[in-house]
């Protein structure tokens, strides 16, 4: 992901780089994360990123600048409080359960982390989220397609796989 630097346009740059990991295909991009206003289903979308470390950077130092409701100024400080806050947790936690958290709490009522994870995860976990994702998939898949067979929360199988990225993609507009 682009290093979002200074200048009237850095706004944009952030959106646009925000947009090219929301396009990503998640089998190369293989770590993502869901974002929404407010913890809403279907109000929000995935964003996908080549490692750990890049999705880290897209959620602390890129997604705040991204903001439109926030003031360069303040879209500054979020940046610096995010980026401290997971700086202060070892590199294997940061996207874990306690980091996501802080990270939440300063981000309050700008956006809701959903989830954050692999790709895999998503197709396999047991996890909460990821399971009612699953089960969303194959309940709208069954309403457009009477010989959708595969019902229920369980992992995504190979002959499901591309109309689950492609649920995905379109997931939370």
């Amino acid at each position: 992901m682009a290093e979002v630097s200074g200048g009237e346009d850095r706004m944009q740059v952030a959106i646009d780089a925000l947009q090219a990991a929301h396009e990503a295909d998640p089998r190369q991009h293989r770590y993502g994360m869901f974002i929404s206003e407010d913890h809403q289903w279907g109000i929000g979308m995935f964003h996908w990123f080549e490692s750990e470390t890049a999705l880290l950077h897209g959620l602390t130092r890129v997604m705040p600048i991204a903001m439109t409701t926030l003031d360069a100024a303040d879209a500054e400080d979020l940046v610096n409080r995010l980026a401290l806050t997971a700086d202060g947790f070892p590199p294997s936690d940061r996207l874990g359960i306690a980091c996501v958290a802080q990270l939440q709490a300063h981000l309050r009522k700008l956006a809701c982390i959903d989830w954050v994870g692999s790709f895999e995860s998503l197709c396999a976990s047991d996890a909460e989220w990821p399971v009612d994702l699953r089960r969303r998939f194959r309940e709208d898949a069954a309403e457009f397609d009477a010989a959708a067979t595969v019902t229920g929360s369980t992992p995504i199988g190979p002959d499901e796989l591309e109309a689950f990225i492609e649920y995905i993609s379109a997931f939370g507009y």
